[in-house]
This record gives C-alpha cells, sequence and structure tokens, in this order.
C-alpha cells in the first residue's frame, strides 16, 4: 500500500467559517445540528455529519478540479470533563485504543501529533502530521493541518461541562486540489473513520454509547 502524507489541523485553503471568530459552544442547544441529532446527542449516541462535494475553479487559462470536505461530529460523555478528558486526548495511546490507528505520538514542545492510520476503505495507508493543542480543560481549541495530503485544512474542538457530563463537537473544513478518492468514498471513510474513533475513545474513558 502506499503512504499518502496528510497533515490536520487534526481529524480539513483557509475556510469560510471563520475559526478565529468562533465562539465556544457551551450546550446542546448552540451545536449547528438539526435538532432531531441533538435529541440523539443527548441519548449518548455519537452523531457524525460529512460532505464531500467537488467544484471547478478558473485559475488564468486553466480549470483546476477541486474537493471540499466539511466534517461536524459531537458527542455527550456520561462522565465529567475532569474524568474524561485526560483519556480523551492522551494522543500517544491512539495506537494502542483505536482500531485503524497503527502508530501515534505527541511533541508537546511543538503541538504536533503523528498517527500512521489504516484506511481499508481507500486501500492504503495515511501518515497524518498535525498541529494541535494538548487539551486538559474544558474550552475552544484549534487544529490546523500545515502540509501534506489534504494541507489548509483547518478545524477546532469544543469541549464543555454540562452538568455532569462533557459535551465534545468537533468540526472541520478543507478545500484543495482533487484527491485520488471519489468524494462518495472519500466522505464515508471519514464519517466512518470520525465516529469510530470518538465511540471507542467514549467507551474506554467510562461512557457507554448506545
Amino acid at each position: 500500500m502506499r503512504v499518502l502524507t496528510l497533515t490536520i489541523l487534526s481529524l480539513f485553503v483557509i475556510t469560510t467559517f471563520a475559526i478565529a471568530k468562533s465562539k465556544q459552544i457551551k450546550n446542546l442547544q448552540d451545536i449547528p445540528m438539526s435538532n432531531s441529532s441533538i435529541k440523539e446527542i443527548k441519548k449518548h449516541r455519537i452523531i457524525s455529519s460529512t460532505t464531500v462535494s467537488g467544484t471547478t475553479e478558473k485559475i488564468g487559462d486553466k480549470k483546476i478540479k477541486k474537493q471540499i470536505l466539511d466534517l461536524s461530529i459531537a458527542g455527550l460523555h456520561k462522565r465529567t470533563c475532569n474524568h474524561a478528558i485526560p483519556k480523551l486526548f492522551h494522543y500517544e495511546d491512539y495506537k494502542n485504543q483505536i482500531g485503524i490507528v497503527k502508530m501515534s505520538s505527541y511533541n508537546d514542545k511543538t503541538g504536533k501529533i503523528y498517527i500512521l492510520l489504516e484506511a481499508p476503505i481507500l486501500k492504503t495507508h495515511f501518515v497524518m502530521s498535525f498541529k494541535i493543542p494538548r487539551i486538559k480543560k474544558t474550552g475552544l481549541y484549534h487544529f490546523t493541518f500545515d502540509r501534506g495530503f489534504l494541507k489548509g485544512l483547518v478545524g477546532e474542538i469544543h469541549v464543555s461541562s454540562t452538568g455532569n457530563k462533557c459535551l465534545i463537537f468537533t468540526k472541520a473544513h478543507w478545500k484543495g486540489k482533487k484527491s485520488a478518492f471519489p468524494n462518495l468514498i472519500f466522505e464515508l471513510f471519514v464519517k466512518t473513520a470520525s465516529k469510530m474513533a470518538m465511540t471507542k475513545l467514549f467507551r474506554i474513558s467510562g461512557s457507554r454509547v448506545d
């Protein structure tokens, strides 16, 4: 299998979603998802919404094919944030916790995480290297892919206490040169992988996911 280099702000040409101006999402009602999705999140179900679309941009005399990826995923952990955060964001352990992650490491000095991800649906492996803070408390955290396959991907993670539970909401956006993967396959992989990863992390940190 070939190895592609991904750089993520996590888990996507700077985006129209004005990351720098975002406000922290502090409760379920603030999540930009449908009412039906929020009801499911209240039942402790992981909800992932992913879309991949294509467009063509004219640059001089050339027409360049582009792909656009938007991801949103949310879950309500049954334990407090003080309990959940150390286990959810201990990046070095992902290789032991998430099946599709074959290698993971984190450099606290540079704030960069390295992950080798197996992607059976795409029949390849991805080397993911992206910048993200070590999350130690509730708040709004930004992440960026600064090089590689998804260069320009930007995203944010919201971690908020809701009563005695912990709300996790992540969104990411990427627009770049069309990849080798059809929109539908790319979309399916991102949605499946993100939901599987959050579900597994919730379970091992003490929150059963229905």
